[in-house]
């Protein structure tokens, strides 16, 4: 069992799928709503991790150019054996871009439109904004792309839209296009071994 802790509901179906993969059952995630929110939270998350798995998710944005550097500076200074940080490179839209073909499928775009390094995009929710211009399906680009003279970024019906499409996505195939993921699921994995040993 592994508790988490993420920024947003469209972060679950993705950071569920990786911890399962991992060989963990995940308890409810706590959503956090926002960095201000989440950030408080990292160092009482890094203790817990003395008695059993936690892991927390953000979304590195423009924080820092380098993962290494916000880590080094934010990372809590007392923190468990069975304690994760993970920084979605720029954000979790990039992982889910990285499964190409179901992002392609869920924006009703060509699979080769999809960026081959998520990872490098410096902003992956503008970049689902701006491939969904291109949609052949009008209930895509009505869900996605923002209200003209808004504020928002995105439509009223994004975070709807990409929570339907988490259901096609596969951790597996995003591996191969996303570093950032990679390294979290390497990391799980270690931390499920870590654990399950000091079980038995």
């Amino acid at each position: 069992m592994i508790t988490v802790l993420v920024e947003g509901d469209t972060d679950v179906p993705f950071v569920t799928q990786l911890c399962v993969a991992a060989g963990f059952e995940v308890r409810a995630p706590r959503v956090a709503r926002g960095k201000p929110n989440l950030d408080p939270l990292i160092p009482g998350f890094g203790r817990a991790g003395r008695g059993s798995p936690h892991l927390v998710v953000r979304d590195l944005d423009g924080d820092a150019e380098c993962p290494a550097t916000w880590v080094a500076a934010n990372a809590p200074p007392i923190a468990g054996p069975y304690f994760a940080l993970r920084l979605a490179i720029r954000a979790v839209e990039a992982w889910f871009l990285a499964d190409r073909a179901s992002a392609a499928s869920a924006l009703r775009i060509a699979e080769h439109r999809i960026p081959s390094h998520p990872d490098a995009e410096a902003d992956p929710k503008r970049t689902i904004v701006d491939l969904a211009r291109t949609s052949t399906k009008p209930a895509v680009r009505n869900a996605i792309l923002p209200i003209p003279g808004g504020s928002r970024k995105t439509g009223p019906g994004y975070e709807a839209w990409l929570l339907g499409a988490s259901t096609t996505w596969s951790l597996e195939r995003a591996i191969a296009n996303s570093p950032s993921l990679a390294r979290s699921h390497k990391r799980l994995r270690a931390l499920h071994a870590a654990w399950k040993a000091s079980q038995q």
